[in-house]
């Protein structure tokens, strides 16, 4: 039978390895945006375009992924200090 400081291992690695994909997928999801902004205008200046647009969303989610990983970061840290069953 687990311990209870095994399976709280466990769920502070899960907890870490889910914010870590969370942070890939806000990112991605910015990228996927500013191409998609970038491919509608048809800009020629694609890179440019691309990186400013990619800039632009970046920080229309900035706030709510800091919100979010925030919020990763204390769970984290009352699983490691036994504060949540």
């Amino acid at each position: 039978m687990i311990n209870e400081n095994a399976l709280r291992d466990v769920l502070v690695n899960l907890a870490e390895i889910n914010r870590n994909q969370y942070v890939l997928l806000v990112d991605l999801g910015c990228e996927i945006a500013a191409l998609k902004q970038t491919i509608r205008a048809l800009d020629p200046t694609f890179s440019e375009t691309f990186e400013r647009r990619k800039k632009e969303a970046t920080q229309a989610t900035t706030q709510s992924k800091d919100s979010s990983l925030a919020r990763f970061d204390r769970l984290i840290q009352q699983m490691r200090d036994g504060l949540v069953s």
